[in-house]
């Protein structure tokens, strides 16, 4: 498989700054953090922490599986929460 050269101009310092601390605390370069960026964005690529997300997900499915919220407990909330 080739590879191509992508050049972005012009990014704002905010995104740019972001990108840095995006990349460092992923422990991945620069380029290979805006690759992988762009990669979930255009291909929905999950990443290990959307996985580990979605584990902690189901987990918490499993613990409020045997007392689902109703809409009669969710309104009773809203009621004591505004008063």
């Amino acid at each position: 498989m080739g590879m191509s050269v992508l050049t972005l101009k012009n990014v704002p310092n905010k995104i740019h700054r972001w990108l840095k601390l995006s990349a460092k605390l992923h422990h991945r370069s620069l380029n290979k953090e805006d690759i992988m960026l762009l990669g979930e964005k255009l291909f929905a690529v999950p990443s290990a922490d959307t996985e580990k997300f979605l584990e902690e997900v189901r987990g918490l499915r499993k613990l409020t599986a045997k007392n689902p919220l109703t809409p009669e407990i969710l309104d009773r909330a809203i009621a004591e929460g505004r008063s």
